[in-house]
């Protein structure tokens, strides 16, 4: 054959195989391969209507069929367009990274970004029917990457930039995964809320972090002034820690200040008339313990008793008892044993009265039988055992001078100078201010005798 009608078969032949369909099931449409040759229907203007035309059109011109890939598609710059008529890519891939029904690689910017106009859609939609992701993202970068990034750039609530949704009691709506032994996030949010979590089934989690080595199953930091860790609840808790570890390590909350001034745990009850914490331990050890340095320095333990290493210290300067007693009573008053009611108490208003008991006090730095520590707060009249204590005084036995003796005065309530020699069981106590004339309350040694 000569050379020249070689080269003429050759091209001949080698248009035929180009305009040939390569489809498995015949494409029809009004741009089938084979059809009157239209401008409209040649995709990429190539002067030809071959399969890369159908595959670039279909979705606009309508096309029905299957066609197999001829693994060389540039389909960049192209915007493919259809109603009710998607793009499905089909096919069987292996767990390589690079290898999947659909795979977007960008140097600069995004893989792939998908965009709704719904407010029931969504962007992307991922779906697994066996036991993998309906949506994974990886990253290899070495700062600040993520292998999926989700942006809501609407003004109004609601709105998510990314969102997970899970119908299997054991699954996870959004599960994230760092395999790094030093930093990274498995999960990281940015913004007003960094990360929101929502859970409207009983026993649920809207956040859940887990950790099994040495790091945080859920870390929250704020550079600014406001929370790392913010955790809200309407009826239940707020923020639920637990674990299973045991001695500090192991310890369900763990809280650190890293500050100089710093505090490690604030608790603020508001307005509530409960308590503003709570501390219960149902077995045998104490209800708080004090470290300084490691060594323990105080506990309360799990029957309510105290041990301090430097002692306590309180604002008042007196021992005082609850007593049964007249509710009118008030600090400062004298007091004498009720002989009309057995255990009782009522304000002495005899002179030099042996029944007299003591001082109501004003504020007892300890206060002794205050009852269950579960039953209403007791705050009744305290009479004053030991220490210092305002007392209310009258010159009717003459002039106070500090170091005088006190009695029980006619005027009901207030004591008096005792006399040179008072009879045992007069004396309440030793004057601390002077009184010149008149009534008035002076600083009193509580001293019965």
């Amino acid at each position: 054959m000569k050379p020249k009608v070689f080269a003429l078969a050759l091209v001949v032949l080698l248009t035929i195989v180009a305009v040939m369909p390569v489809a498995a099931i015949p494409l029809f449409g009004p741009c089938a391969p084979g059809a009157a040759y239209d401008p409209a229907c040649d995709a990429n203007q190539d002067g030809h209507i071959n399969i890369t035309d159908i595959q670039l059109a279909a979705g606009h011109w309508n096309q029905t069929g299957t066609f197999t890939s001829d693994n060389n598609h540039i389909h960049l710059g192209q915007t493919w367009t259809g109603s009710n008529n998607p793009l499905v890519i089909g096919g069987t891939f292996n767990q390589a990274p690079d290898y999947a029904g659909l795979v977007g690689s960008n140097i600069d910017g995004n893989g792939i970004t998908g965009r709704s106009a719904s407010d029931t859609a969504s962007g992307v939609y991922g779906e697994n029917t066996a036991g993998g992701y309906g949506v994974a993202g990886r990253t290899s970068g070495t700062y600040q990457t993520a292998g999926v990034y989700g942006v809501s750039t609407s003004t109004f609530g609601g709105n998510y930039g990314v969102y997970g949704q899970i119908n299997d009691y054991a699954g996870y709506g959004v599960y994230g995964n760092n395999d790094s032994n030093f930093a990274g996030y498995g999960v990281f949010g940015n913004g007003a809320t960094g990360v929101a979590g929502y859970s409207p089934i009983a026993n649920g989690y809207g956040v859940q972090g887990t950790a099994t080595g040495t790091g945080e199953g859920v870390r929250g930091q704020n550079f600014a002034s406001g929370n790392g860790v913010d955790g809200y609840s309407v009826s239940a808790h707020g923020v639920l820690a637990a674990s299973a570890g045991a001695g500090i390590n192991g310890s369900a909350l763990y809280a650190h200040a890293e500050a100089n001034n710093g505090i490690a745990i604030v608790a603020e009850a508001g307005s509530s008339s409960d308590s503003a914490v709570v501390i219960g331990n149902s077995g045998s050890g104490n209800f708080v313990v004090g470290l300084n340095g490691g060594n323990p320095q105080f506990r309360v333990n799990t029957a309510g008793r105290g041990y301090f290493n430097g002692g306590t210290q309180t604002g008042g300067a007196d021992v005082a008892e609850f007593i049964p007693a007249p509710a009118n009573l008030e600090p400062g008053d004298v007091i004498e044993i009720d002989p009309e009611h057995a255990g009782s108490f009522r304000l002495a208003a005899t002179p030099g009265s042996t029944a007299v008991a003591g001082v109501i006090s004003t504020e007892p730095g300890v206060s002794l039988d205050g009852g269950s520590t579960a039953g209403p707060e007791n705050n009744g009249p305290q009479l004053a055992l030991v220490g210092r204590v305002p007392v209310k005084v009258t010159a009717q036995g003459g002039p106070i001078q500090p170091g005088d003796l006190l009695v029980a005065s006619s005027l009901p309530g207030h004591a008096m100078r005792g006399p040179a020699n008072p009879a045992p069981g007069t004396v309440i106590g030793k004057a601390l201010e002077p009184l010149a004339s008149g009534t008035g309350v002076i600083q009193m040694l509580v001293m019965l005798r």
